[in-house]
Parts: C-alpha cells; sequence; structure tokens
C-alpha cells in the first residue's frame, strides 16, 4: 500500500455548481469547493464508506470515456467531469503516467483551474 509521502499534488481545481439532480434548475443549494488533484500509483485495498460510494472499480482511459457519456446513467462530479475533458489535465496526466508521478513535470503550484 502506498505511503502519504508518495502522493503527487498536481493542482487546484476551484468550481461552483448547483445540486439540481437534488433540487431541480433553480437549486439555490450545491457545492462552492477547492479541490487538490492529487495522484499516486499503488496497490491499494479499498472498502469505501457505503453512505458515500455505491460502486467503484479500476478503468481504463477508454473506459472512463464511455462511462462518461451523457447516455451512461451516472452521475459524476463537475470538477472531476471538467478535468477529465480537457486535454490539458487529466488525459494528459494519465498518457503520461510515471512522468506525471516521478518528476514533478505537471506540478503546478500557481494555477487555479476555474470551474464556475
Amino acid at each position: 500500500m502506498g505511503q502519504v509521502s508518495e502522493f503527487k499534488f498536481l493542482t487546484r481545481v476551484h468550481y461552483c455548481a448547483r445540486d439540481v439532480d437534488t433540487h431541480g434548475p433553480d437549486a439555490e443549494w450545491g457545492e462552492h469547493e477547492m479541490d487538490y488533484v492529487l495522484f499516486i500509483q499503488a496497490t491499494v485495498d479499498l472498502s469505501p464508506h457505503p453512505e458515500e460510494v455505491q460502486d467503484w472499480r479500476y478503468v481504463t482511459q477508454a473506459e472512463l470515456a464511455t462511462m462518461m457519456l451523457p447516455d451512461s446513467g451516472l452521475s459524476w462530479s463537475p470538477w472531476f467531469r471538467s478535468i477529465a475533458a480537457s486535454p490539458q489535465l487529466l488525459p494528459r496526466w494519465w498518457d503520461d503516467l510515471q512522468g506525471t508521478l516521478r518528476d514533478g513535470r505537471y506540478v503546478d503550484t500557481q494555477t487555479i483551474h476555474r470551474v464556475l
């Protein structure tokens, strides 16, 4: 299992999103967060809290892209959907996973990617 010190900080994402799934199109409630993107490659045993995570699995990039299609019936957090769709973020980091983890070439401590 990986150690906390093995996580690689990459960047930050700031976003606001209304909870239209729960409260409809005029939702006053939602999320307003600063999310820190961390990467690690490790063998892990997962036991997520059942009230927070319904299901999980390891996927390839192609499988993730298919799972994110509108007709998949799956829900995604707006910030994750945004970084997954941006060629300069998740696809780039995943395509060069060893470089992402090894030498810090994608570490960006200055930028806050805004998804509003």
